[in-house]
């Protein structure tokens, strides 16, 4: 039998979005003690490569700088030195590079996927919460950090999250007025009479019976597998995709999905989130496996 190397087939979008024409300089931002311990190393400088790799992720990618190849870290540090360089003790290409790892290293920047990217869930929430009223935003799920709470705390409108939820959002949300809802051509739930409403649109069939019989809590499966923290995470927001969808992750296919997972990417804990997160981007509702 032959089986998926994946477990979602993949298209993932490896584009940037249009950056941003500003973004919120707080004026607290260089008072991060992490910031402090990095001063006492390398001096001022790193306040300017701190300040100047913001600038070119919002600038230019959105949310996150591509760092993987030598290609992108010789056009991320000379962005930076161009910025830098001059004056009496200016500082080196290698010298930047080291204040760059530096900076990951103190959590200023996300760990989870440097130094494929340069990035971090603040950079990200500030770039979410600024293009809330575009129509489109492309966003690669393989480098987005923010979970479906993290997203919805910042707002429900946005064009990812409505990819991500798209029934989840309410009328009032979407702009409807009671007016619009009153004019259109559908007909009113509260108005239609019994002998109007067919057998088959009530009838449960008998395997979604069964599935709802199977649903119970998911707590002791995610022991069993010792699944926590960023995976757990993930498996709630495509059990709530699914939801919404109306299809119910029932314990049986909680499981098998848990074991595809481990069989897929051993104790990879983040490449089995990217997994996830990208077929909730695509819109999968069901696990499929070929070859049974």
């Amino acid at each position: 039998s032959t089986r998926r190397t994946t477990l979602f087939p993949s298209t993932t979008l490896f584009r940037s979005a249009v950056g941003l024409k500003y973004f919120p300089f707080d004026v607290d931002l260089l008072d991060n003690e992490a910031l402090d311990i990095l001063r006492e190393e390398y001096g001022m400088v790193v306040n300017s490569v701190y300040i100047s790799l913001l600038c070119l992720l919002y600038k230019k990618y959105g949310y996150f700088i591509p760092y993987e190849t030598p290609k992108d870290k010789e056009e991320c540090i000379w962005y930076i030195f161009k910025k830098v360089r001059g004056g009496k003790y200016p500082p080196s290409k290698e010298t930047i590079s080291q204040v760059i790892d530096a900076c990951v290293a103190r959590e200023l920047f996300s760990r989870e996927l440097y130094p494929k990217i340069i990035t971090s869930k603040r950079a990200q929430a500030t770039f979410y919460s600024a293009t809330v009223e575009r129509k489109s935003v492309p966003i690669n799920p393989d480098l987005w950090l923010l979970g479906i709470e993290d997203m919805e705390e910042l707002s429900r409108k946005h064009p990812y999250y409505l990819e991500l939820c798209p029934n989840d959002f309410s009328d009032e949300e979407k702009g409807f007025s009671d007016d619009k809802s009153s004019n259109s051509n559908e007909k009113s739930l509260n108005k239609i009479k019994p002998n109007q409403i067919k057998s088959e649109d009530i009838e449960v069939s008998k395997e979604e019976s069964n599935r709802r019989e199977g649903i119970e809590s998911y707590d002791e499966i995610f022991e069993t597998f010792n699944v926590g923290g960023r995976l757990k995470s993930a498996l709630i927001d495509f059990i709530r995709h699914l939801k919404v969808n109306g299809i119910v992750m029932i314990n049986s296919r909680l499981n098998e999905l848990l074991v595809k997972l481990d069989l897929t990417y051993g104790n990879d804990e983040l490449a089995k989130c990217r997994e996830i997160r990208r077929a909730i981007t695509n819109g999968y509702k069901r696990l499929e496996c070929e070859g049974e």
